[in-house]
């Protein structure tokens, strides 16, 4: 048995321990009063709890290790040096955008627009360029 499989059939069983003590209590704590809760056994629960949730950020960055990192809504996060640079992004209008982008040695004026894109203006890239 592996360790990540053996501390989740802990966690389980200790789970499982907690809701059997507590079912016996629960029924005398409903003859008595609505409101009887044991602070000890709150806090018991609450630390078992943030083991669990501990637990399982670890296991989950094991399992991604070595995996591509993922940004903002599956896109893959943007790392250091970029090959295509946005140099200046103007809105002409509700629905359209002119950028100035660099790729390579070139730099390229677009408009962007519902329809598509287009390509205004293609120039060998200034020096104020990064």
């Amino acid at each position: 048995m592996t360790a990540p499989s053996r501390l989740l059939a802990l966690a389980l069983c200790a789970m499982g321990a907690v809701f059997a003590s507590s079912n016996a209590a629960a029924e005398a704590a409903l003859a008595r009063a609505p409101l009887d809760l044991h602070l000890g056994r709150l806090l018991i629960v609450l630390i078992f709890c943030i083991g669990l949730a501990i637990a399982a950020a670890v296991l989950l960055k094991r399992a991604l290790k070595g995996r591509a990192r993922f940004g903002v809504m599956g896109f893959p996060a943007s790392s250091d040096r970029s090959a295509i640079a946005v140099l200046e992004t103007r809105r002409l209008s509700l629905h359209a955008d002119v950028c100035r982008l660099a790729y390579q040695d070139r730099e390229y004026l677009v408009v962007v627009s519902q329809g598509g894109a287009t390509l205004l203006k293609e120039s060998q890239a200034s020096a104020s360029a990064p």
